[in-house]
Formats: C-alpha cells, sequence, structure tokens
C-alpha cells in the first residue's frame, strides 16, 4: 500500500485514532529494522539463511592485557586467622627431597600457611523433658510433673 492511500485513510479516522495508527505504524518501521539485523550468530536462524558472501562480524578486539589481577594491583584476599583460633591444625612435611628423593627430616620455623574455611552442619538442639507421673501412696492418686514455664506444651517441628 503506498504512502498516499495510507494517509487518506488515517486522514479519514478521529485524532485519537490517528495518533494510535502513526505509533503503531512506527513501532511496526522499528521492529522491521531488528529484523534485518539478526543473522544466524545473534538469533536462532539457520546457518543457511545467510547469504554466502555476507562479511562476517569483526569480533570484539582483545585486550592487551592479560586476564586478573594486573601488576601494581593491590590483592583481595581473607585474612589468616591466629593458628591458636584453628579448629584443627595438620602440619604437612614432605617425606623426600623433590630434587634427589634423599630423607627429609626436621621443622620449618615459618611454615607456609594455608587455611580453609568450612561452615558446620547445621542440626538442631533438642531438649527432652521427661514428665514422670507417680502415684501417691495414700490415696492412690497419680501426679505428672509440670514442664518449666516457657516451654511449650506441645511439641512442634519448625520448617
Amino acid at each position: 500500500m503506498s504512502s498516499d492511500v495510507k494517509e487518506k485513510l488515517i486522514a479519514q479516522q478521529s485524532p485519537e485514532a490517528q495518533a494510535i495508527i502513526r505509533l503503531l505504524l512506527a513501532e511496526i518501521q522499528e521492529l522491521k529494522a531488528q529484523l534485518l539485523k539478526l543473522t544466524p550468530q545473534n538469533s536462532s536462524l539457520p546457518p543457511s539463511s545467510q547469504h554466502p558472501h555476507a562479511k562476517p562480524n569483526t569480533p570484539n578486539s582483545k585486550s592487551p592485557r592479560k586476564r586478573g589481577g594486573q601488576p601494581g594491583h593491590p590483592r583481595h584476599q581473607r585474612a589468616l586467622i591466629p593458628t591458636a583460633e584453628c579448629s584443627d591444625v595438620i602440619p604437612l612435611r614432605p617425606r623426600v627431597c623433590s630434587g634427589c628423593g634423599e630423607l627429609l627430616k626436621g621443622d620449618d620455623p615459618e611454615p607456609r600457611r594455608h587455611q580453609v574455611w568450612e561452615l558446620p552442619e547445621i542440626k538442631p538442639l533438642v531438649t527432652e523433658y521427661q514428665q514422670h507421673r507417680l502415684a501417691c501412696p495414700g490415696c492412690g492418686k497419680t501426679t505428672c510433673a509440670a514442664l518449666p514455664p516457657g516451654v511449650p506444651a506441645v511439641s512442634r517441628v519448625r520448617i
């Protein structure tokens, strides 16, 4: 449909309808432009849908820097806690020389320290109250011990 025919049809509508139609036509044009940019590399289009002589997309240029922390960048790592505060200390000593294989003896006064932090398994604290029921030697009536204040009378499991 030519643009003259479109404009004549739009002009016959109310001002509100004209605004909506023009807005929708603009959105259709924008979506068409986006569709034209789709390639098999950036969509689910099959590779055969691309022209065989199409220029490949230029990949982003690689940075001359190596990955990771750069020289002069301050290290970010967890500080070691004192050895006395560790839950367990496992001394590791080499048995033989890595060069000649001779047996090694002795201690390193300042060994390299490596700490592994692990969260303990979460276990519930369960308190059992054993309420004894005793019979009176005089009248024979049985009496059950009361629960301490603040202890719920019904045992509940919260998940």
